[in-house]
């Protein structure tokens, strides 16, 4: 990947809205397929903020708030209400914990470190501040 792919990328991505692969070629000293510009530019796309299509159309990712979902915002408050989550969330997050620990999350030391953060982090979002957890 050259430099100047990557700048030129960078150029169109916030000049535009959306544009081809293809018309990078106009403004390059040598002459690219659309497919070597789409694997030399597709670890940058992130950065870029650029989604590329099967025909290497590059279109820009905006940046707007999900509308609200009055349905689903009463739903979940509802749900917040009880003191208890439901059975289908509480699987949800002993899987993620699972899956994010790889340990025997619910014993020893690991259990301890839990349960510290979590009222450590209930303390913290109380007064307004967010804390740095230590590891599990």
């Amino acid at each position: 990947m050259t430099p100047e792919l990557l700048s030129l990328a960078r150029y169109l991505a916030s000049s535009r809205a959306e544009f081809k692969l293809s018309e990078m070629n106009q403004y390059l000293s040598k002459s690219y397929e659309e497919k070597e510009l789409y694997e030399c530019l597709k670890p940058h796309f992130f950065e870029l903020d650029l989604f590329c299509d099967a025909h290497y159309n590059c279109t820009k990712f905006t940046n707007s708030p999900l509308p609200a979902d009055e349905q689903v915002i009463h739903e979940l408050e509802e749900m917040l209400k009880a003191p208890w989550l439901p059975l289908y969330i509480e699987k949800l997050i002993d899987s993620y914990i699972d899956r994010s620990c790889g340990k025997d999350w619910n014993t020893g030391e690991t259990a301890r470190n839990l349960r510290e953060n979590i009222v450590k982090q209930k303390e913290e979002y109380s007064i307004g501040r967010y804390p740095k957890l230590s590891p599990l």
